[in-house]
């Protein structure tokens, strides 16, 4: 039953009941019917002419702010390793019982000799703000010594010989760290005097056995101390390889055909000297980057010398990149048109519009969707919006989607511009598309372009750990989102020769 004839009814109804309540709804049917006969619908063979937008794309927006990029080069020395050097001059035992031995000069004790064990006990090591300390806490020891009276007579002395217990000594070692002009760690080791919570108090023909003690510890130290320094710089030795690193590092990157990844590299800051949870002192050189990401052929590699050493007192890390993600139409219209394509959409007024064909393409600022339609509209009809991109679900979208003006303009002539909104409603989740797939793999290739080995042994090792749109517009033959991506990245080179 068309609306005319619901008119009619609604007109004899009224006559027979002679109600006043009959006016409202009357008149409000009677303007819907003036207005579908003064509108009709269009026929199914009536095309609808309506103007494609073709405005000049709109000038791509600014690159987001991005932070500075950090490569960070950590020379690292093992506290394991200055354990070991420490266990060379001063070992863990160390002895010399069985039989008597000549005890070294010391001045102010006569000469004497001596037999003696020690055992040295755990270490325990903390580094904070370029300074290492080492402290032995629980040395024991036990130690006999012989001397000669003035008359000849033999006398002995022990300490810490059963029945007696061991007794107790600590050592604490210092050593100051400082970045040198040639890349190394320089380190100063000294050693606090040694503590003797129960010293000995014997003495043997005048000589006493606590300062011998302590003056054969003493004996030891200065090589110690020489050693672990020794280590320290050799283990920070960084120049030689960052000098060969450097060259490769100028060299830009493919991400994908016809976009490239180019780190410029610049100033390198040498931070603080630390520890870390790895028993290890960090001396984390810091090589400050620019990356950027350019589309189109291999931008030259420029040649530049590696930039003096420069220190810091704050440490960094993590990569900041700002990159442009291009996403063709065709692409794009494969996914609109599986989606779109077929589709049904019943009208109220008039046969239901069928879509037949579904286009993307930029316009000024905007994204315009062509979509081809039959039945009681037949043409094609223009709507877009601002593209936007969800930072979650990667998903495009429009923002504001709507008709174009002359669209409107058109549809208004006709039966169907009251259901528009419908019309929209309908279609608008269908022009939805997942970028997700995209942004997975400007990630995996950012992964793979921020772990290569740069030189035999010496690899940047780097891994995304955010990757976020910030933006999406209309670029000749696409769609380009602008995408922040953070991660870490460290280079890692040979141990030090």
């Amino acid at each position: 039953m068309t609306l005319q004839e619901n008119f009619t009814d609604i007109v004899r109804l009224c006559r027979r009941r002679k109600d006043i309540a009959c006016g409202w709804p009357l008149a409000v049917t009677a303007a819907v019917l003036m207005t579908i006969v003064c509108v009709q619908p269009a026929g199914a063979d009536d095309y609808l002419d309506i103007p494609k937008p073709t405005d000049r794309l709109a000038p791509p927006p600014a690159p987001p702010n991005v932070e500075p990029s950090v490569l960070s080069i950590p020379a690292k020395v093992s506290l394991q390793e200055l354990l070991v050097i420490a266990a060379d001059s001063f070992p863990e035992v160390m002895e010399n019982e069985g039989a008597w031995h000549e005890g070294p000069p010391i001045a102010g004790q006569p000469p004497f000799q001596w037999q003696y064990r020690l055992h040295r006990g755990p270490v325990q090591v903390q580094i904070n703000n370029n300074h290492l300390e080492a402290v032995f806490p629980d040395i024991r020891y036990r130690v006999a010594v012989r001397a000669v009276k003035p008359g000849g007579e033999i006398e002995d002395s022990i300490c810490g010989y059963k029945p007696d217990e061991p007794r107790h000594m600590s050592i604490t070692v210092r050593s100051n760290l400082q970045w040198a002009d040639d890349w190394t760690v320089r380190s100063t080791t000294a050693f606090d005097e040694p503590v003797f919570p129960d010293p000995c108090a014997s003495t043997a023909a005048g000589a006493d056995v606590s300062t011998i003690v302590k003056a054969a510890v003493h004996s030891r130290l200065p090589v110690l101390g020489k050693k672990i320094d020794e280590r320290i710089q050799e283990g920070s030795q960084r120049r030689r390889g960052v000098e060969k690193a450097w060259r490769t590092l100028l060299t830009p990157t493919e991400l994908a055909p016809e976009l490239w990844l180019n780190l410029r590299p610049g100033t390198i800051q040498a931070g603080p000297i630390m520890g870390n949870n790895e028993q290890q002192v960090v001396a984390s050189l810091n090589l400050l980057l620019e990356p950027v990401v350019t589309t189109g052929s291999m931008p030259p590699v420029q040649e530049r010398p590696l930039p003096p050493l420069q220190l810091t007192s704050g440490g960094q890390d993590g990569f900041h990149l700002a990159i442009p993600v291009m996403v063709d139409y065709d692409w794009i219209n494969v996914r609109l048109r599986r989606q779109l394509v077929g589709q049904e959409i019943p009208m109220s007024i008039g046969d239901p519009i069928f879509i037949t064909s579904a286009r993307l393409y930029g316009s000024g600022s905007q994204l315009i969707l062509a979509m081809g339609v039959r039945g009681s509209v037949k043409g094609t009809l223009y709507a877009g919006g601002k593209p936007v991109i969800d930072p979650v679900t990667h998903i495009l979208r429009f923002d504001g989607f709507d008709f174009t003006m002359d669209t409107r303009n058109i549809l208004v002539r006709t039966a169907n511009w009251l259901l528009r909104d419908n019309i929209l409603d309908t279609i608008e989740p269908q022009t939805r598309i997942d970028l997700s797939g995209q942004m997975a793999s400007m990630r995996q290739a950012l992964d793979k372009a921020l772990h290569r080995e740069v030189l035999p042994g010496a690899w940047i090792n780097g891994a995304v750990s955010k990757l976020e749109p910030k933006g999406i517009y209309p670029i000749e033959g696409g769609v380009e989102a602008q995408v922040v991506a953070d991660g870490t990245i460290e280079l890692l080179l040979p141990p030090a020769r």
